[in-house]
């Protein structure tokens, strides 16, 4: 019992970040606190199939198919995307919104193409949940050359592409088709 105590309380230190994640997903903060006590407690029945280390990685992806499965339900009430929040926006100002989304992905996955291979590695991992020191060792790599190469990709990204429009979320680009 008591290891299922720790675990839990394991778990809870990414609360915060649990919803903020759900905020980018396109989530209320109100809404977002409550998905992630939602995703947190489902977790907790299932700790003994979360591998250790593997925490954060396992809270996104079950937060991830909550919001999914809970917009499905309540498509007026939890809107996954910004843009789609607003009822009062006209069809002509939806189709704006995803014609930029569509040309903000198309600039993304091209300057995306443009890194090493080893900084797209990093990139990935590091949206899917895993550490530096955890991507250091998978990729046979410094610490401190998986932050380097982070970072110039980062800047990279954020030079050739800006800010990403409404809805969209950098970590929902990675492994995303153009």
């Amino acid at each position: 019992m008591g290891d299922d105590t720790e675990r839990f309380e394991e778990l809870c230190r990414y609360r915060e970040r649990l919803e903020h994640f759900l905020v980018h997903f396109g989530r209320s903060p109100e809404d977002a606190r409550d998905l992630a006590q939602d995703v947190l407690i489902d977790t907790n029945k299932h700790i003994d199939r979360v591998p250790l280390g593997y925490e954060w990685a396992y809270l996104r992806v079950a937060a991830r198919n909550h919001a999914i499965n809970q917009a499905t339900r309540t498509k007026v009430d939890a809107p996954l995307a910004v843009e789609y929040a607003d009822p009062a926006r006209s069809a002509e100002e939806r189709l704006i919104a995803e014609q930029e989304s569509r040309r903000f992905r198309e600039r993304f996955h091209a300057a995306f193409s443009e890194l090493s291979a080893d900084s797209q590695q990093v990139v990935v991992l590091r949206s899917r949940g895993f550490s530096g020191d955890e991507i250091a060792r998978s990729l046979d790599l410094h610490p401190t050359a998986v932050r380097s190469r982070q970072s110039r990709a980062a800047k990279h990204l954020r030079e050739r592409v800006g800010v990403p429009p409404a809805g969209v979320a950098w970590a929902d680009l990675i492994g995303d088709e153009p």
